[in-house]
Order: structure tokens, then sequence, then C-alpha cells
């Protein structure tokens, strides 16, 4: 028996004592390791090799993201990762470790776009972050010095190929948590996972998506959006008609307690030449934070909030064609309608409704405009 428990003994720790000299996950300065990885183009570094700094570590991260590394490691150290604005490169994983938070220095994104983390006209990129969270400022941006602005993401992708964001927070931006836009070089993103996020407490969406082909969207919450209009929990409305919303997925996905709808389909500026859209919501959930039961007066709410849990408007008779799907969704205590269709040609968009349940709409007291 004493044998046996000291070999187990041996097992158990040989790997700790081999970790601490391994320079990959050591969270110490390592100029060795660094030149090592540029002169060999390595396939993974750690960002802390390049020196955490609590005051702001953005030369850190993105020195690591262009080293060319095929991976990039965000570790936890224990304090959040102070960044200003972070450009993503293609052909690369950035992995933040569980507990990981990188956080919008205070007093920078005084530019409007200003945003967390940007990828514009890359592919091949993964951004995996469970248990980690990025976040930013939100209520600072309402106020001087900065200038009104709705555009401070927490992800922005435009124009890229290949994409996949998993598992992370994102929270408190000052525009969208995630926005998929285009670039003048192309005018959607094309083959985008997301997968495990939660987008919560962004400034005007939880996720806008302008452009996509071969979106797919599962397991994510998008809640408490709240600052400016829209105010959605997702809101998909291209720019402009160049763009797309061709095979976009929505799997188990969440909704809640948004300022403005908890979902948006809103293609007016595609023409009957724009690619037909094809959107697809599965096993979804809309839902208000409201109670279900409440009196007038306790629900009154002067500024509005909690509109329709699924709102599709402007479908034009000169408008794109396509289709729109609800399969096994529930709107469940929304602060107006439960769905909301309003102007829509009759032959343009094929909206269905599959299976799907309206429970107590109208659960906010919202004001009267008319006269």
């Amino acid at each position: 028996m004493r044998l046996l428990i000291v070999t187990l003994f041996t097992v158990l720790v040989s790997p700790i004592a081999f970790s601490a000299t391994d320079p990959l996950h050591s969270n110490a300065p390592n100029p060795k390791a660094i030149e090592k990885a540029l002169q060999s183009e390595a396939k993974e570094v750690n960002a802390a090799w390049w020196g955490f700094d609590k005051e702001d570590s953005t030369e850190a991260i993105q020195s690591a993201i262009d080293s060319g590394a095929k991976k990039v490691v965000i570790p936890y150290v224990g304090d959040p990762w102070i960044i200003r604005p972070i450009t993503l490169a293609s052909d690369q994983e950035i992995y933040f470790e569980p507990g990981v938070m990188t956080l919008a220095k205070e007093g920078e994104f005084l530019g409007g776009g200003d945003s967390s983390f940007r990828g514009t006209n890359i592919k091949n990129v993964k951004i995996s972050g469970y248990g980690a969270t990025i976040k930013m400022r939100k209520t600072d941006y309402m106020s001087p010095p900065y200038k009104k602005a709705e555009w401070r993401m927490g992800i922005s992708i435009n124009g890229s190929e290949n994409i996949l964001i998993e598992g992370v927070r994102i929270e408190s931006s000052g525009g969208d948590g995630i926005y998929i836009g285009e670039t003048g070089q192309m005018h959607y993103c094309k083959d985008v996972t997301i997968r495990d996020v939660v987008c919560h407490d962004n400034h005007r969406q939880g996720m806008s998506v302008i452009g996509a082909e071969n979106l797919l969207v599962e397991n994510c919450t998008f809640s408490n959006t709240w600052g400016t209009a829209p105010g959605a929990g997702v809101d998909l409305e291209p720019d402009g008609p160049q763009e797309r919303l061709v095979n976009c997925v929505f799997r188990n996905c969440e909704f809640l307690n948004n300022e403005g709808h908890e979902l948006l389909v809103y293609p007016k500026n595609l023409g009957p030449d724009s690619e037909p859209i094809s959107i697809t919501f599965e096993n979804c959930l809309m839902k208000n934070g409201v109670r279900e039961g409440l009196v007038p007066e306790e629900v009154a709410n002067p500024k509005g909030y909690g509109w329709a849990g699924i709102s599709l408007g402007a479908m034009k008779t000169e408008g794109v064609k396509g289709t729109v799907d609800f399969i096994n969704c529930t709107v469940d205590g929304s602060g107006k309608e439960s769905a909301k269709i309003f102007d829509k040609d009759p032959d343009n968009v094929k909206i269905t409704f599959t299976n799907c349940n309206f429970k107590s709409p109208w659960l906010v007291h919202h004001p009267i405009y008319a006269a």
C-alpha cells in the first residue's frame, strides 16, 4: 500500500513541476521566447511574454497577435488586461484563459468607431474564451469628453471569412457586443459561427448583422441592451443593396430584457436585385424581464422600455425577396406585441411560424404619444 501511494504521488506531481518551468505557460516577460518565436514562426505564443502591465497591456496583446503565431494565449494573471483598440489578424486563434478580462482603458476609445477587437478583411480566425470577459465602459461614453456615437463595439468583424467566436462574455460596449459588417472589398462576412457567447448590457445592440452569408449563432444570450435605438437583442439590418442576409441561422438562443425589440429583422435597404434573404430561428426564447400579472401602475415605464418580442418590418413592394422562418420559438412576457410584422408586401418575403408559443404580451405600460 505504501508503494502504491508513492507511485500515485509521483504521477500527480510531475506535470506540475514540468509546467512551472515551461516558458509557454509562464506569465513573466520572456524576451528569449519572443526572439525564438519571431525567428521560427512559433505555433503558439503567450501575450504575457511581451510584459503584462496593469496600467495598459495593449502593446503586449497586439505584439503577440502581430507575431504571426497560429495561436495567441492571453493568460489569467489575476488582474484585468487594460486595453486600447486591438486589431485582429488572419490565420490565428486568440485563446483567453478562464477568468481573463480585457477592460477598455479609462479615457480612451474617444473615436466613435473605436472597438475593443476589430477584424477587417481577415480570414480563418478563432476567438475562444470560455469563462472570459471582454468589457468596455459604456456609461463613460455617454457624456463628455466623448462625442455621441454607437459604434464602439466589443468585437467588430468586417468583410471577413471563416470566423469562429465562442465562449466569451461581451459586456458594456459603447455600441454592439458583436458587429458583423462589410468593407469596400467584401460587402458581407462569410462562414461565421458564434457559439456559447453572452452579449450583455451593450449600448445599441447585443449583436448587429449588417451583411452575412452562412452565419450560425447557437447557444447564445443577448440581454439587457440599453442606451440608444434600436436597443435590440439582435438586429439584422443591412445598410445597402449590395449586402445580404443569406443562410443566417439562430439556434437555441435567448433574447432577454432588451430596451427595444428582443429581435429585429429590418431589410429596408435591400432591393429587388439583392440576394434573397434566408433567415431561420430555431428553439429560441424572447423574453422581457417583467413578471406576469402586474397592474399598470407597477410597470409604468415613461421611457417605453421593452417592445415587441419579434419585430419584422420594411419588407416593401420593391424590396428583397426571401424567407424568414421561426421553428419551436417562444415569446414570453414581451413589453408590447409578441410578434410585430409591419410594412410588408404579401409576395416578397415569406414569414412562417411553426410550433411557436406567444405568451403574456403588453406587460409594459408604455407612454401614449397621441394628442
